[in-house]
């Protein structure tokens, strides 16, 4: 589904609630789907149709009927994806770009795995839409065959891609931290407005002393951190992005080489931070994942122009009304 579409579907919603005070019951309306020329090709009627059913199932509601103009929103966009969804498989049939069984077998098999991660079922997903798994996975080897041939581009363009990485590095939170801070008089957030600074300094050094020395950090930073929510936490700060703290620390923590890791004691103004690096997302992994997600937009923008871009003609449209000659008022004078 293009974002297009997906722009349009999220106000069907407001339409329906807007229009509900003139809604007409489904038997007595239904919108026009005439079968359509797609690049040449004929669209039928039926297969518009049963896109605006499925639609129609999942937004009709017993007892409230739809208003008309909702209706029509529902028929147009049921249009719009199959004149998009054939465009898409002219364009696979006419640069070749079909999957081989094997191929679409594999990437079937990394969506559904994707889809357990998310904690979501395949199952599910077929019963949402309404639809067999022969069905899904005729409408999910168009999406596939486009995404390999953008990967395939992608490849070609890779140079590009790593220096886009780079830059969004700069805002990915690959690296987990745990801390013990120490506050003083004059620091921002202070739990100790009575601590001079030179005693906050002396404290943090012993502390990080016996970190270094090899005590348990989880222990440390519940026993003597000035920050109360990680240190419920032993410390945890979670995954830290270098662009939603303070620059000393981020420079600190993503100066680290290696899990387990303790930086030098860090000043900034909350105070003085032990940071150890308690885990970290491999700069290989985050490139792959970053390269599948910009491939993937990829191919959604280039389904997206194939829809826009078609050419589509309505078959046995009707014949335009002529326009009613309108004669000019006579005017007093004229009847005399």
């Amino acid at each position: 589904m293009t974002m297009r579409i997906g722009l349009l579907l999220s106000g069907l919603v407001a339409a329906l609630a807007l229009h509900s005070v003139r809604a007409v019951e489904e038997a007595e309306y239904a919108p026009s789907l005439p079968s359509v020329k797609v690049n040449g090709e004929t669209l039928s009627s039926d297969t518009i149709r049963n896109r605006y059913e499925f639609w129609l199932k999942v937004y009709k509601a017993p007892g409230k009927p739809l208003s008309k103009e909702f209706h029509d929103k529902l028929a147009s966009i049921s249009r719009e994806q199959m004149v998009q969804q054939m465009a898409i498989r002219q364009h696979i049939d006419k640069n070749k770009l079909t999957l081989t069984p094997d191929a679409l077998k594999e990437d079937l098999a990394s969506f559904k795995a994707d889809l357990l991660k998310q904690g979501k079922s395949f199952e599910d997903l077929l019963k949402s839409r309404a639809k067999t798994e022969d069905e899904f996975t005729a409408e999910f080897a168009l999406r596939a065959a486009m995404t390999r041939a953008m990967a395939v581009e992608a490849e070609k363009d890779l140079d590009a891609l790593k220096k886009a990485f780079e830059k969004e590095k700069e805002t990915m939170a690959v690296r987990r931290v745990s801390q013990i801070r120490f506050t003083y008089e004059k620091s921002k957030y202070t739990q100790h407005p009575e601590r001079p600074k030179e005693d906050a300094k002396k404290e943090a050094d012993y502390a990080m002393e016996r970190a270094k020395k090899g005590e348990d950090f989880t222990t440390l930073a519940k026993q003597l951190s000035d920050e109360n929510v990680s240190k419920e936490q032993g410390g945890d700060l979670g995954w830290m992005a270098p662009t939603y703290v303070p620059k000393q620390i981020a420079a600190a923590v993503y100066a680290l080489e290696k899990v387990g890791d303790i930086a030098a004691l860090v000043e900034s103004d909350q105070g003085f931070h032990i940071l150890k690096m308690t885990d970290m997302k491999p700069e290989e992994q985050e490139f792959l994942a970053f390269k599948k997600q910009r491939i993937y937009l990829r191919s959604l923008a280039a389904e997206n122009k194939l829809g826009k871009d078609a050419k589509v003609e309505v078959e046995n449209a009707p014949e335009p009304k002529p326009v009613p000659k309108v004669e000019p008022k006579k005017s007093a004078a004229d009847t005399k």
